[in-house]
């Protein structure tokens, strides 16, 4: 079957930057699923875009359906045909029926016995026509957070669209959308290339619009930015600070990136790194500069989708802006540090965490004490400090600066408690218990943010278990599984011991009077929920699904143990004695699946196999019993390997399931032993063995 390109462009008015990239990948997605519901074979369907436009091409797109072939069953044979094979009135109603002629009918064999089929096969149409109506149907159902209607149009779409780009092959798609009519012609960059450019196939457009200075593909504008933002800042004596969100952002604002340098006020280099920073990124999409030693430099590089002969005024015009933009961020810092920052703390009395949950100011006293608690086990010498850093930890959600720059809470917040004359460990833990803010972010380096990081989480966690407010499916606008990950991160990485079930009866006693629930019910949930997203971790790390599955049957309360005890276990299972011990271990429970047996009674043990494997267990329990103290898991692994021998041995020289009851149920009782002495690491039988 031959093959051609596909290319679809929709042309628009500049798309958000932070709707483009999920709407094409969207777009890809649900035109490739239509393809393959009318049989149209393709290689590759991909998409492209930029602020003004939305580029879908499809490699090696078949140029006619695939054929059709369905088989409809049928009357019995016996119903359809005589003993002689002729066709009856059923065979000759059914062949009608169906449109096939009787003599192409067949017969299949099924467990009802033999049938009648009718075999239909229908020949693909071409594709073009096909191709035209599922393109044009899915521009509006291509997903963006808000869409629009304009002029006198039925449609909505994310900006208006003027015009439509649909080639397929050498040949012209027909086809319309809202009025507008699929052409064969393209517009180049607004500013730098304004004119229209006839194109005739997927490759000439690629070409042309290169030519035209659209840079199509947005991984390439990245570089790009980089490029060019890297080249403007080496002009003022810097390099520039390449934060990835904002490359991605900048990148999704222009179609052909071109970087200019400013310059602002030296006077400004006094405030904090972050307000500057936060001030060129967030207000004005520009990137900070920075000396070779990684200090900040009162330079700046934006990217603008032009390239006139001279840059001089809008240089000057980005000056100007941020200019006024430091010189209130100065004017907000000097204010915010006139107060301190305990009567800041107390103004959370008049901020709602939670219509349900709360005050700002109940949710630190909350979880305050839980902190306090934590440091208790944790780390008892830095109580003081833990408690003194929980207290202050949101007090700058109520400084002018975080009202400006919500993203800059915690680095506001230790900023000034340095300025005021906090203890250093103090400021350190207010910036650090919001570490880490989203995956692959640093975890904190201290002790007391991590702490004050476990518990308000932890408070956050339960607060909306306890109202009903959970995550369902995509859906979790309070971020609790961004919670969890971080406590259970935070848990692993700086091999913190903490039990959750500890933790959240604390947590859910705390909110006693915020609504009606059960606390055992909801912190079941809420370890349920734990155990998902730690099982979700160590898969992630590699670790094999049935490893991972033992380690957490046998407990996961503590997470910390949990990892050791799976280290333990991978490593053990790289060695030919795990083989061994899996199945000894196979052995034992398999008997005991319909058992509950108590404890051993050493006058009922008459057999000299189990007197010998009662003795290994009681003095391999000793053994180990420091051996899991210490968490020696793969130690206590290899010690496990004496039970192997005897264990055979008992199985081949004793009747467990005896007649005699008081036997059996000695008997096992001693397998059941030697279970919860390897239950210790894992649940074995969780293990595939080959």
């Amino acid at each position: 079957m031959a093959e051609r390109d596909l290319l679809f462009e929709i042309g628009t008015e500049e798309i958000p930057p932070d709707y483009l990239l999920p709407a094409l990948q969207a777009w890809a997605r649900m035109v490739r699923e239509e393809c393959k519901k009318a049989r149209i074979g393709f290689q590759e369907i991909l998409t492209l875009g930029t602020p003004r436009r939305m580029v879908l091409i499809g490699r090696g797109v078949a140029d006619a359906q695939e054929p059709l072939v369905t088989e409809k069953l049928g009357p019995a044979y016996d119903s359809a045909f005589d003993g002689e094979g002729r066709p009856l009135k059923t065979a000759e109603g059914f062949a009608r029926s169906q449109g096939v002629a009787v003599e192409d009918l067949v017969v299949r064999d099924t467990r009802k016995g033999k049938y009648v089929a009718a075999v239909k096969r229908e020949k693909g149409q071409p594709a073009a026509p096909i191709l035209a109506e599922i393109l044009a149907r899915l521009v509006t159902g291509i997903p963006f957070p808000k869409t629009m209607r304009w002029g006198d149009g039925d449609i909505h779409f994310v900006r208006p669209i003027h015009w439509i780009l649909a080639r397929f092959g050498g040949e012209q798609l027909e086809g319309e959308v809202d009025g507008i009519p699929f052409g064969d012609k393209t517009r180049g960059h607004r500013f730098l290339s304004p004119g229209e450019v006839e194109i005739s196939s997927a490759a000439d457009y690629l070409q042309r619009a290169g030519s035209a200075r659209v840079v199509l593909d947005p991984g390439e504008r990245e570089e790009k930015v980089k490029d060019e933002v890297t080249r403007a800042a080496g002009g003022i004596g810097g390099k520039p600070i390449l934060h990835p969100p904002l490359v991605r952002e900048v990148a999704d604002l222009v179609e052909y990136p071109k970087a200019v340098a400013g310059r602002f006020a030296g006077e400004y280099i006094r405030l904090p790194r972050e307000v500057i920073v936060a001030t060129l990124e967030h207000q004005e999409r520009c990137f900070g500069v920075e000396d070779s030693g990684g200090a900040l430099l009162p330079g700046f590089v934006a990217v603008i989708d032009n390239e006139p002969d001279d840059t001089g005024p809008v240089i000057r015009g980005y000056e100007q802006v941020i200019r006024a933009r430091l010189a209130d961020a100065d004017f907000f810092y000097r204010k915010d540090l006139e107060v301190p920052l305990d009567e800041r703390a107390a103004q959370l009395k008049g901020v709602i965490f939670h219509s349900r949950l709360g005050t700002a100011h109940e949710k630190v006293e909350r979880f305050t004490q839980l902190a306090v608690f934590l440091a208790g086990n944790l780390a008892p010498e830095k109580e003081d400090r833990v408690r003194r850093a929980a207290r202050l930890a949101k007090a700058d959600l109520t400084s002018e600066m975080v009202g400006e720059f919500p993203e800059l809470q915690g680095v506001m917040g230790a900023d000034y408690a340095r300025k005021q004359g906090e203890d250093p460990g103090v400021a350190q833990a207010i910036f650090e218990h919001y570490l880490p803010r989203q995956a692959e972010d640093a975890l904190p380096r201290s002790r007391e943010g991590a702490i004050v990081g476990i518990a308000d989480r932890a408070d956050t966690v339960a607060g909306f278990f306890a109202v009903g407010i959970k995550p369902s499916g995509e859906a979790d606008p309070y971020g609790i599984r961004r919670h969890t990950l971080a406590i259970l991160n935070i848990l692993l990485g700086l091999r913190l011991p903490v039990s959750l079930r500890e933790l959240f009866t604390r947590a859910l006693q705390q909110l006693d009077g915020r609504g009606s629930f059960s606390p055992d019910e909801v912190r079941e949930e809420i370890l349920s929920f734990f155990h998902t997203r730690l099982r979700g971790i160590f898969l992630s790390r590699g670790a094999a699904h049935d490893s991972v599955d033992a380690v957490l049957a046998a407990g996961f309360d503590d997470p910390l143990d949990a990892q050791l005890r799976l280290d333990a276990l991978l490593d053990f299972r790289s060695r030919e004695d795990f083989q061994r011990l899996a199945v000894a271990f196979r052995r034992t429970v398999n008997i005991l699946a319909q058992s509950t047996p108590g404890e051993v009674r050493e006058d009922r043990l008459i057999e000299p196999a189990e007197r010998e494997l009662y003795g290994i267990l009681r003095d391999l329990a000793a053994r180990l019993a420091p051996r899991f103290a210490q968490q020696e898991y793969g130690q206590a692994l290899r010690d496990m390997l004496q039970f192997k021998d005897p264990v055979d041995r008992f199985f081949d020289e004793v009747l467990v399931m005896c007649e005699e009851k008081e036997l059996r149920e000695n008997r096992l009782a001693l397998l059941a032993g030697i279970a919860r002495v390897f239950h210790r690491v894992a649940d074995f039988s969780r293990l595939v063995i080959t």
